[in-house]
């Protein structure tokens, strides 16, 4: 019973595909794009299909890239709306369906937080690396001119050692 693909069809697949591109610098604007699109792809009644995906890719990427906060603050409200849509148009999949796809929705939300996470924690530690480098460096040079301190001292005491049997021999 469901709908067979047109032009529309074809064009909310192009909107999802095509948002997908500016994922990395607008995710919230792409997450609603994506939820717009796919709120007429179910009001529409199309068949199911691999566009779905792009909801999800969005999820991951608004976890890996914003606060977690927003990401589920977002994710929620896109879930939401995109029920509320297949509620109202009578179009809406089965309840279990529902939790699978708020299953897996929540699974690409927590996956983009774990990538995130892992950028920091490895952020952090090229800092430590880059501090602990630069600790190095001025620790070689405080023990470097140390060692010309002392040099000179020696040198020093050298010259005036001689400088003093001189004087008495001269004397």
């Amino acid at each position: 019973g469901e709908r067979s693909l047109d032009g529309l069809a074809y064009a909310v697949i192009l909107v999802c595909g095509a948002s997908l591109a500016a994922r990395r610098h607008r995710p919230v604007i792409v997450l609603a794009v994506v939820t717009g699109a796919l709120s007429v792809w179910l009001a529409r009644d199309y068949a199911g299909g691999p566009v779905f995906a792009t909801l999800w890719i969005a999820l991951f990427t608004l976890g890996a890239t914003a606060p977690r906060r927003v990401a589920v603050a977002a994710g929620a409200a896109a879930l939401g709306v995109l029920f509320v849509v297949g509620q109202v148009a009578g179009t809406s999949p089965a309840l279990v369906v529902h939790g699978l796809l708020i299953g897996w929705a929540a699974v690409a939300a927590l996956l983009g937080d774990v990538v995130r996470g892992h950028r920091e924690k490895l952020a952090t530690l090229a800092e430590r690396a880059r501090d602990l480098q630069e600790t190095r460096e001025q620790e070689t040079l405080r023990r470097l001119a140390e060692e010309r301190l002392s040099i000179a001292r020696d040198l020093h005491d050298t010259v005036a050692h001689s400088m003093a049997t001189i004087n008495v021999q001269a004397g």
